[in-house]
């Protein structure tokens, strides 16, 4: 196996720019791509990594641009992600797309990505098994602002938040250079201002949880994990506007 660190010099691409780039250049290759904390994986790479992981399909259409049939997972469970792939030997990128750096682990001639493409049911089977995540679209989404109700669709246990918005501010915390001449000056610190309460079910608008919210439909479900890092299907159930 080798591994090779490398970027994309002088990015001018969009994001379906830098999907083909990819499928050209890396073929019979995995893409992980990491939006935030999340990666995602898209298409034929998808239907591997749910077979392997059994990790749910979703219909990720706000994404068309890297292929709507999609699976994902956080970043802390990227290392397990990468120990099965390398014991399968199966190519993959790891992919970061705020700066397109990207790691590509080359396993040659030993690649396994089409004999464990091979191996899975066809693309419609698996659709219709496994596609359980969709963005039903409606006149009505989340936006900064909302109180959304999620249901947990295994416990039909049901959770209750409004996002709140995100201000952005300076805070003097001290002074460069020496006072009284004109070297000296103020030193400030970014701060992130919210009357967000997670307690009382208020969370901010960048949070993780609210990136994942906002935008979605009504009746949309989505894929979450829980602190035992175990899949759990949400469905929109209410969407409040104030």
């Amino acid at each position: 196996m080798i591994i090779h660190r490398l970027k994309i010099e002088n990015v001018k691409y969009s994001l379906n720019d830098i999907r083909y780039y990819f499928l050209d250049n890396y073929p019979k290759t995995i893409h992980l791509f990491l939006f935030g904390s999340w990666y995602k994986v898209y298409n034929e790479d998808a239907e591997i990594i749910s077979n392997i992981f059994n990790y749910k399909l979703f219909d990720d259409s706000f994404s068309p641009y890297l292929g709507n049939i999609c699976c994902g997972f956080p970043d802390i469970v990227l290392n397990k992600i990468k120990n099965k792939l390398i014991e399968l030997n199966i190519n993959f990128n790891i992919v970061d797309t705020t700066d397109y750096t990207y790691e590509y682990y080359d396993f040659e001639s030993c690649n396994n990505f089409q004999k464990y493409y091979d191996n899975i049911e066809t693309t419609d089977d698996k659709t219709n098994d496994k596609l359980l995540i969709t963005n039903n679209q409606s006149n009505i989404y989340v936006e900064i602002g909302d109180t959304v109700s999620i249901r947990n669709v295994k416990t039909n246990e049901i959770e209750t938040y409004t996002i709140i918005p995100t201000y952005h501010t300076q805070k003097p915390v001290g002074f460069s250079g020496e006072r009284g001449n004109n070297f000296g000056k103020i030193v400030y610190k970014n701060e992130l201002l919210s009357n967000s309460d997670l307690e009382k079910g208020m969370i901010l608008s960048e949070s993780e949880l609210a990136k994942r919210l906002l935008g979605l439909y009504l009746n949309s479900t989505l894929l979450l994990f829980d602190e035992n890092l175990e899949e759990c299907i949400y469905k929109i159930i209410e969407i409040k506007k104030h």
